[in-house]
């Protein structure tokens, strides 16, 4: 599980290959920033990323524990061939559904939606990805910090 096949890997082209990062079981902490009224807080996760046969799309699992409460969710990502950029597409145990883009620099990543921004990239030779999520603010002009997040590789 999780591995990409010598077949996929062709049949989906070396474009692909900056997802491969991802591949593996996970476990993530965060570090959510004070911000008016919201308190300092953590939160921890079980994320687990495999390729969906045939090696076009990154299937990625969670299973995280939040101070407002648990959420499972799964999230689709691929590229899109057009503007170069990864999309995410994802679904939540709260009817939830979501889009981002990604765009990778090396090991650096940015991930963007309308109101959630992350960036940071993969460290300690692939066994640690950590960065900074940030949400737009209530005027809608300026990004604010919110987590600080690092996920470990478990396998």
């Amino acid at each position: 599980m999780g591995q990409r096949t010598e077949s996929s890997a062709h049949a989906a082209g070396p474009e692909l290959q900056p997802l491969e990062a991802f591949v593996g079981e996970w476990k993530t902490d965060g570090a959510i920033r004070a911000s008016g009224a919201r308190a300092a807080a953590t939160m921890d996760a079980h994320d687990v990323y495999e390729w969906i046969p045939g090696g076009y799309f990154l299937l990625h699992r969670w299973d995280a524990h939040l101070p407002d409460g648990d959420t499972q969710g799964v999230e689709v990502i691929g590229l899109d061939r057009s503007t170069g950029l990864f999309f995410m597409r994802s679904f939540d145990s709260e009817g939830n559904a979501g889009e981002m883009q990604a765009s990778a620099s090396g090991v650096n990543w940015t991930f963007t939606s309308e109101s959630l921004r992350f960036t940071g990239g993969v460290r300690d030779n692939g066994d640690t990805f950590s960065g900074l999520w940030e949400l737009r603010s209530e005027e809608g002009a300026a990004w604010v910090p919110w987590m600080d997040i690092t996920l470990h590789k478990v396998t």
